[in-house]
């Protein structure tokens, strides 16, 4: 969740840098940082069907697959139009990581202990943002 939620702000503390190199308008560059989030919650929720249907580790490995291929294109000279659609692609990589996560860890505790996974999941939100900054 750590790696989750950093890849969600850096676009936004990057955003001068980017923007100059870019020759981004405000307008342009909000595109981008929403780009992200475009099918982040439609990912999640298929992402949470799939979880009850395929192994948490292999949907886990194929995110950890897409994230990384997905930044690939952004070694080379990189388009405002490839880092929107590498955003893209990158939240719907991203998406369910929360519900797979939170799906993993409750196989993991008995029913008596239902708020622990979610105690375990929910700092990496915080610590994520917090490492990114």
């Amino acid at each position: 969740m750590l790696i989750n939620f950093a890849d969600k702000v850096v676009v936004g503390l990057a955003a001068k840098p980017i923007m100059e190199e870019l020759n981004l308008t405000h307008e342009q560059f909000g595109f981008l940082g929403s780009s992200f989030f475009f099918l982040f919650a439609v990912a999640g929720v298929a992402g949470g069907f799939l979880a009850n249907r395929v192994q948490t580790r292999h949907l886990l490995f194929a995110m950890a697959i897409a994230w990384s291929l997905v930044q690939f294109p952004m070694l080379a000279t990189v388009t405002f139009e490839t880092l929107v659609i590498c955003r893209v692609l990158l939240g719907a990589g991203e998406g369910p990581a929360g519900p797979i996560a939170l799906h993993a860890l409750y196989k993991w505790f008995p029913d008596s202990l239902p708020c622990v996974p979610t105690a375990i999941v929910s700092p990496g939100s915080a610590l994520g943002v917090t490492v990114a900054v």
